[in-house]
C-alpha cells in the first residue's frame, strides 16, 4: 500500500514531540542540555521548535532542508520551508550547537532519499 509522504512527516514531528515530551518529564533540563540529537536531514521549523523546547543542547544532521528542496523540487507534497534550523536557534535565548550538514554522508542520505521521492512512490493529494 502506498501512502502519502506528507503523512510521514507529520507522524515523524508528532512522534518526536512525544519522544522529546517524555524525555523532559523524564530529566532535568540540565542534563538535555547536555545532550545530542543526531538526525539524518536538518530539523524542519516545528521540529528545531521541539528541540528548543526540549532544552537539547545540540544538534547534528547529515543534510540541509536546501538540499532537500532541490532534491524534491516542485513536487506537490514538497512543503520544504526556506528557513534553516540555524535562524530558527537564533530567534531564542538559547545557544543551541549545530554542526551540520555532515559532507561525509550527503551522498548517501542523497541517494536513499531519491529513491523515496521518486514520482512513482508518491500519492497525488
Amino acid at each position: 500500500m502506498q501512502k502519502a509522504h506528507w503523512q510521514d512527516w507529520h507522524v515523524g514531528f508528532i512522534s518526536a514531540k512525544i519522544g522529546v515530551d517524555i524525555l523532559a518529564t523524564q530529566f532535568p533540563l540540565s542534563y538535555l542540555w547536555k545532550c545530542t540529537l543526531y538526525t539524518t536531514w536538518e530539523p524542519c521549523a516545528m521540529c528545531a521548535a521541539t528541540i528548543y523546547w526540549a532544552n537539547i543542547g545540540r544538534v547534528v544532521f547529515g543534510a540541509s532542508n536546501e538540499m532537500l528542496d532541490t532534491l524534491v523540487g516542485e513536487h506537490p507534497e514538497n512543503l520544504t520551508m526556506t528557513w534553516d534550523c540555524r535562524t530558527i536557534f537564533q530567534g531564542g535565548k538559547k545557544d543551541i550547537q549545530v554542526i551540520g550538514p555532515v559532507e561525509s554522508v550527503i551522498p548517501q542520505i542523497i541517494a536513499l532519499s531519491r529513491e523515496y521521492w521518486h514520482p512513482d512512490n508518491c500519492l497525488s493529494i
